[in-house]
């Protein structure tokens, strides 16, 4: 019988993840009005027709980035001119877990994960992944590695939908990101705590009363709406610098 290669925990290298947060604005809200049924979110991502992983991709296989994940726009065509290969577009949806959210009343992460199945990944390394049963290559472990291992894409697209629980009806949210968007070593800033519901004359009460926020009185968990953009390094102090 054919031998079959076993990797433990300890060998196996995980692979980088690119993590998005959505952030309910209606999160202080008292609970049955704030929820978002049945949310789900979908991500694009547009390269040029020269990043495309199926453009010159002699000794890909299946196991690499779905074709079915992939469009053209429909005046597109494949010519073999230069200049015309940067001006065109090609898009593929992004694989993002977990994708589909119940009952959506506060903070969701989701995370696309840069395997050899990611078209944000250049081919090289796809190729590479691919070849190694243990995951991540070890030596690509700083912020410029990883950098470098990221296709240079046009715009990134996250659309979130669902029904709102206060007007049972059909909402929808998106956001466009650019490859500048993207922070190599750093993490979201956690933005949720507890607040004793009786203690109405705290500061943060008084803050969250000042920008007209309101809540039920049987919700202890807050979030702090001003910091949902807001970034610190990983642990481990590798992280490309960005600007303030």
């Amino acid at each position: 019988g054919r031998s079959k290669q076993t990797i433990s925990e300890d060998t196996f290298h995980p692979f980088p993840v690119i993590e998005f947060r959505i952030v309910n604005n209606r999160a202080n809200h008292a609970p049955g009005k704030n929820e978002i049924w049945d949310a789900e979110v979908t991500a694009i991502v547009q390269l040029s027709l020269e990043n495309d992983p199926h453009e010159n991709s002699e000794g890909m296989d299946e196991f690499q980035v779905n074709r079915s994940s992939r469009w053209l726009p429909p005046a597109a065509s494949k010519i073999n001119d230069d200049a015309n290969s940067k001006s065109q577009q090609v898009f593929y949806k992004l694989a993002l877990k977990p994708s589909f959210h119940p009952y959506f009343s506060r903070v969701w992460f989701l995370r696309h994960t840069l395997d050899a199945t990611s078209p944000l990944l250049r081919r090289d390394v796809r190729n590479a992944i691919r070849d190694r049963p243990d995951g991540w290559d070890p030596t690509l472990n700083n912020y410029e590695d990883i950098r470098e291992c990221i296709v240079e894409f046009n715009s990134l697209q996250i659309i979130m939908s669902g029904a709102s629980a206060l007007s049972r009806s059909e909402v929808y949210a998106e956001k466009t990101y650019s490859y500048e968007d993207v922070c190599v070593g750093w993490r979201y800033i956690a933005v949720c705590y507890e607040e004793d519901p009786s203690t109405k004359r705290s500061q943060r009460c008084k803050r969250l009363k000042k920008n007209h926020i309101s809540y039920g009185d049987d919700a202890a968990t807050r979030v702090d709406l001003s910091l949902i953009h807001d970034i610190v390094p990983q642990r481990g102090n590798d992280f490309e610098p960005v600007d303030d």
